[in-house]
């Protein structure tokens, strides 16, 4: 859908005469985007890996957002528009994360740009190897994204309760592949008002906060 690859599409909005308007920003990926996406998929944990879970898993997802209105047809700030939310979310989740974009001019409706990425978050090995509690708190990562705080259960000595059978995913891997995580709901509720800011900071048209 994002490449225009194939030769029927369901959508029968795609207008196919300007389908030559689409494009896509480099990513730091050479090759298919697809190869990339297996190679992200077999670097890090993913639960359930081997088993009928793993077909259950969600190991790829993708932001979609519309050129503001009051921007569109002025094509130089539709194009800065768009290579700031890919550089945007390209920081957000790391750039090595993202596996394909495509800026779309052949749909009705505003120009849009599609970007996929694997949801990879990091292992807290302490984490994994006693009991915790997620509470409310959010966390902000380095990278801007927001995740769930935690803290650890305690024994009446005040010390950390290990866990005997623990996730072994610990012992092989730094990250792991996780929507769960990354795509929480703190995460959910401040892309916008992050977007809008990095937007507003790096002095582009635009309001993707319009109430």
């Amino acid at each position: 859908h994002n490449g225009r690859t194939h030769e029927q599409y369901s959508n029968p909005d795609i207008d196919k005469s300007k389908t030559h308007l689409n494009y896509s920003f480099t990513m730091t990926h050479k090759g298919k985007d697809f190869d990339h996406y297996k190679k992200i998929i077999g670097e890090n944990y993913l639960y359930g890996r081997g088993s009928k879970r793993e077909a259950g898993a969600v190991t790829a997802a993708s932001w979609v957002v519309s050129a503001p209105e009051e921007i569109i047809g002025d094509l130089q700030k539709e194009h800065d528009f768009f290579e700031a939310v890919f550089c945007f979310v390209s920081e957000r989740y790391g750039p090595d994360n993202i596996i394909n974009n495509a800026v779309h001019y052949d749909e009705k409706g505003a120009p849009h740009i599609h970007i996929m990425f694997v949801p990879v978050t990091d292992i807290d090995h302490d984490q994994i190897h006693f009991k915790t509690i997620r509470t409310k708190q959010a966390v902000v990562k380095e990278s801007g994204r927001i995740e769930f705080g935690f803290r650890y259960k305690l024994d009446e000595n005040g010390e950390r309760i290990s866990l005997k059978n623990y996730a072994k995913m610990s012992d092989y891997y730094d990250r792991k592949i996780s929507a769960n995580d990354v795509l929480n709901k703190l995460e959910l509720q401040q892309f916008h008002k992050n977007l809008q800011s990095y937007l507003d900071e790096h002095g582009i048209e635009g309001k993707v906060i319009t109430g």
